[in-house]
């Protein structure tokens, strides 16, 4: 899911009913559920690319070094002599890290918006409780 459907889909479920609080009092369990299946493989995916980009990297690194294996360079030859200094530079400027470090980023954003969702569903709880109350007080009861 990607987080243009995931904002839709959390605009969705974390709208309040307020005709029926009861029930939405009930939901907030199974949403609870809901988006902690979505986080746990969202930081799955975020992990998993972040040690993609690490391996890439250090791939990258022994290729601008002049390190890697010579089947590397009889595909995508590289005849510059880098100073150590300026690998840094190669590595920031390479078009394949750069989808790498994307994808990182983009699933980085993904959890954690999925941390801040599962916190508005524990805060929601409490916005039915205080709808709820407000009910009563505005009836008269206690």
């Amino acid at each position: 899911m990607n987080l243009d459907d995931l904002f839709l889909e959390v605009d969705k479920d974390l709208t309040i009913d307020d005709s029926e609080l009861d029930r939405e009092a009930l939901r907030n369990p199974y949403l609870y559920g809901k988006y902690l299946k979505f986080h746990c493989q969202s930081r799955a995916e975020y992990k998993n690319a972040e040690e993609e980009y690490k391996k890439m990297y250090l791939d990258k690194h022994q290729y601008y070094m002049g390190k890697a294996e010579p089947e590397v360079y009889k595909e995508k030859p590289f005849d510059l002599k880098v100073l150590k200094s300026d690998v840094s530079m190669y590595l920031e400027a390479d078009e394949d890290l750069s989808i790498k470090r994307k994808t990182v980023e983009y699933s980085k954003t993904k959890v954690d918006y999925l941390e801040k969702t599962l916190k508005a569903i524990q805060d929601r709880s409490w916005s039915i409780k205080h709808a709820i109350d407000w009910r009563k007080f505005l009836e008269g009861a206690n």
